[in-house]
């Protein structure tokens, strides 16, 4: 036999055991580590099979996952290999690890659901926002802060869990989300790609999700209005509708010429949730908007 395969309950004191017998691997991923803790600590844990490894007493596949036990002081159950003593790691170190992880949008399709890359950059939005914005709300605070939605878009899992278990159940937590999704969908104009559209379509779904959610109607006039340019938004320049449209049709052309932050940037996002919602309340009598007055030190408002 070339090598055993078991499943273990693997507890603090083994693991501190088993790396200490680690000669040598790869450099410790702090990250992943939190990010396995996470899963642990939550009871999203779930042993797939995927072994920790060893060649006779040294550890050469799993370190993360037993520095996340060490870390939680729980024990989980994991499978392990054992091959032995004299057999050539060489052989099989190198590939360990090759393989491509899943990624959310690979596992929304799994579980059936349709525009599952659309949806699943609209369900990381509305995740990262909804975490934002109850921060605030409980600091009674109407205000997020560009650089805590800066933060938490480039590293969510420093704030809170969003693993790919995360993902299957964002659906069920944004009812109807599936609406917004075919409503970005359907924001692309494939006969004219270049067209002057203020928004792609993954903000497209995430801004109808969350203005839906406060007032259906609006949100359809505002939306809609927004992606035609025409409506009562628009019967003067200098009204919001109408001066968000202008900033965000000369902001598309400046990505154009580099002079501006790439399309789908952390600043691009930023700077696309400040002016919207600002916008958005201004045109609801419940705030005021000037483009040309907001900056990187503009706190983002909660929609209304």
């Amino acid at each position: 036999m070339s090598y055993q395969f078991s499943s273990e309950l693997i507890t603090p004191e083994m693991a501190e055991i088993w790396l200490q017998g680690m000669k040598s691997n790869r450099p410790v991923s702090l990250s992943n580590v939190k990010f396995l803790a996470d899963q642990i600590r939550e009871g999203k844990w779930v042993d797939t099979g995927v072994p920790i490894v060893f060649v006779g007493e040294n550890l050469i596949d799993g370190q993360h996952r037993l520095r996340a036990i060490l870390e939680t002081k729980k024990t989980i159950r994991n499978a392990v290999v054992r091959h032995p003593k004299n057999k050539n790691q060489d052989t099989i170190f190198p590939v360990l690890d090759t393989g491509s992880k899943r990624t959310p949008a690979q596992v929304l399709s799994i579980a059936g659901h349709k525009s599952y890359k659309l949806l699943a950059e609209t369900l990381r939005h509305l995740a990262i926002w909804n975490f934002v914005k109850n921060e605030a709300l409980i600091a009674q605070s109407d205000f997020v802060p560009q650089v805590k939605l800066f933060n938490v878009i480039r590293n969510p899992n420093g704030f809170f869990l969003l693993d790919n278990a995360t993902y299957l159940d964002l659906p069920n937590r944004f009812v109807n989300v599936e609406a917004s999704v075919r409503f970005g969908g359907n924001k692309q104009d494939s006969s004219n790609p270049t067209a002057n559209d203020p928004l792609s379509r993954g903000k497209w779904a995430f801004f109808h999700y969350v203005f839906h959610s406060i007032d259906t109607e609006c949100a359809d006039e505002f939306l809609l209005s927004l992606h035609k340019g025409v409506g009562r938004g628009f019967a003067s320049s200098g009204q919001p509708l109408a001066q968000l449209r202008e900033f965000l049709i000369a902001r598309q052309q400046a990505k154009k010429a580099t002079l501006y932050a790439r399309d789908g940037s952390i600043q691009d996002i930023v700077d696309t949730y400040l002016h919207i919602f600002s916008s958005w309340n201004a045109t609801r009598g419940l705030g005021t908007y000037k483009a040309s007055k907001l900056n990187g030190s503009s706190p983002i408002p909660i929609p209304r």
